[in-house]
């Protein structure tokens, strides 16, 4: 039963921990968050609730404190991408996940999900990328990810993992993703920029699609060591995309081009619609719940 099940969430204060704390909570999960900030507010709605206890610890910290058992672990917590230095990325990124995979091991945890970023592909020079398409030359933020993966790939026979290879992340609350930029430009009628006006793009994931495909990890008989990646269906130009954003929000932003020489793709979600019945919404879909979102109309 859901209520048997204790999962634990790391990063659990963050964007995506917290919508994932309050989801699996009202499904009746027992979950366990472990934070480094002692900010709760995103979690404030589930403080109190019977069936959710929290953890305030340093995952990158030998002593860091771990609940005794847990049947699956989310593991949410990292450091930013575009807010770290080397340093930060190899303590908060590949410590720190160490760090939970070895309490994984030693507790005899069943499965766990990491979240990991489409960033450990680097330098994309295909027009569509999948779990099989070349690394090239990663950012640091990627290569630390990169690096976790293969700590649990060494770790497959020990616990059941799932790498989620996630794109931008949106929903009320998004900071970090490339669309969240972009609709804080428009709620602020700034002028956004972008390239590539008519390649074809689906590199987000709203918020809820993701909820609901944790909860289908949590619930699968997976085994081993699988990577999936993460897009939505539905592509559109990302112009057509950018003007979605502007119309829904009423926003008197202004569209430019810029040349750039980077390339543009789009991401293949075939093998986790395989494994773990993955349906994601439709791209003009997510834009205009995001942007009801943002603006306060949902």
């Amino acid at each position: 039963m859901k209520s048997q099940k204790r999962i634990l969430i790391t990063g659990v204060t963050g964007f995506i921990g917290s919508h994932l704390a309050r989801e699996l909570v009202q499904k009746g999960y027992h979950v366990i968050g472990i934070t480094r900030s002692g900010n709760t507010k995103n979690i404030s709605s589930i403080l109190k609730k019977n069936n959710f206890e929290l953890i305030q610890a340093d995952l990158s910290e030998k002593c860091a404190f771990f609940p005794e058992s847990v049947d699956v672990i989310i593991h949410a917590a990292a450091q930013p991408m575009r807010f770290g230095t080397e340093e930060d990325y190899r303590k908060n990124n590949v410590t720190a996940s160490a760090n939970v995979i070895e309490y994984a091991r030693k507790a005899g945890v069943g499965k766990f999900i990491f979240l990991s970023s489409i960033s450990v592909y680097g330098d994309v020079k295909e027009k569509t990328i999948d779990e099989s398409t070349p690394i090239n030359n990663p950012h640091s933020y990627g290569r630390t990810k990169l690096e976790v993966e293969r700590l649990l790939e060494e770790n497959k026979n020990n616990f059941a993992a799932v790498v989620l290879r996630l794109p931008g992340v949106v929903g009320k609350g998004a900071e970090n993703a490339w669309l969240a930029a972009v609709l804080d430009s428009a709620l602020k009628n700034r002028e956004i920029k972008i390239y590539g006006p008519k390649e074809k793009f689906n590199n987000v994931v709203h918020i809820a699609d993701l909820c609901t495909l944790v909860e289908k990890i949590i619930e699968s008989e997976a085994m081993g060591f699988e990577v999936v990646t993460l897009g939505c269906s539905g592509p559109m130009g990302i112009e057509n995309a950018v003007k979605l954003i502007v119309e829904k929000t009423k926003s008197k932003s202004k569209i430019t081009e810029e040349k750039s020489g980077k390339n543009s793709f789009t991401i293949s979600y075939v093998k986790a619609t395989k494994l773990f019945g993955y349906e994601p919404m439709k791209l003009s879909d997510i834009l205009e719940k995001y942007a009801a979102e943002s603006s306060g109309k949902l």
